[in-house]
């Protein structure tokens, strides 16, 4: 039997906004970035930081991957097709004309129960209370096959075909920092001014780091948890 697929990712079901908010606010963000003295320990204090926050209230779990899942159809009907299933298998072992005819009959009748299913299913989606015009439009894309993700799902390298998406990652952010190292090598060019103080001045005049690390997650995580409800 193959191994099922699966994915890991953060589970935002008991995530409390703002019990996170507060931690981030006083977990002194932006004064552990400020203190360092170039961007690599910089990124690095604050992913060590926002993550081991963001662990405690969003946790990283493994989900398995469905293939081929359809959320209209009744259990009845999938009762239906292991009996339609277990049929075809035996007339196709034995050759039997009946059985091979009690299979045709089951295939009919679990074509009409999914297009009943199907049916049933976004009706009661469109008479739902509390509905609103962003679920109305994921209901109809669905129902048109609209797939509203346009994130690349494989990647080719080589010969080999890249769908995982943790490598897929992987390997657009070593293209992106080969890239930069190149334009780095081709010029002698130094900076006139050190790139951490340019940094330190931009974000001295701005808002803190750790006001805008709460806004945008809080933005961010309205839309995951939206995501998951739906």
């Amino acid at each position: 039997m193959s191994k099922p697929n699966t994915v890991k990712k953060r589970n935002y079901k008991k995530f409390d906004v703002e019990n996170f908010l507060i931690d981030i606010y006083n977990s002194e963000l932006n004064a552990e970035i400020l203190a360092c003295n170039n961007i690599e320990d910089a990124a690095k204090k604050f992913e060590n930081i926002f993550s081991t926050i963001l662990i405690r209230y969003a946790p990283i779990k493994l989900y398995q991957c469905r293939s081929h899942y359809v959320p209209f159809i009744s259990q009845d009907t999938h009762l239906l097709m292991k009996e339609r299933d277990t049929l075809k298998e035996e007339a196709t072992s034995t050759g039997c004309k009946n059985l091979l005819a009690e299979y045709k009959k089951k295939r009919n009748q679990v074509k009409a129960r999914v297009v009943s299913d199907k049916t049933e299913y976004y009706k009661n989606k469109f008479h739902d209370q509390s509905l609103n015009i962003q679920k109305v439009w994921k209901t109809v894309y669905n129902i048109l096959g609209k797939v509203d993700n346009k994130a690349p799902k494989q990647l080719r390298l080589g010969d080999r075909i890249i769908n995982n998406p943790r490598l897929m990652a992987e390997i657009l952010n070593k293209k992106f920092k080969d890239k930069v190292s190149i334009l780095r090598n081709q010029t002698n060019d130094q900076p006139i001014v050190n790139p951490v103080d340019r940094l330190k001045k931009w974000l001295s005049q701005r808002e803190s780091v750790t006001t805008r690390v709460c806004t945008k997650t809080n933005y961010i995580i309205s839309i995951e948890r939206g995501a998951q409800e739906n």
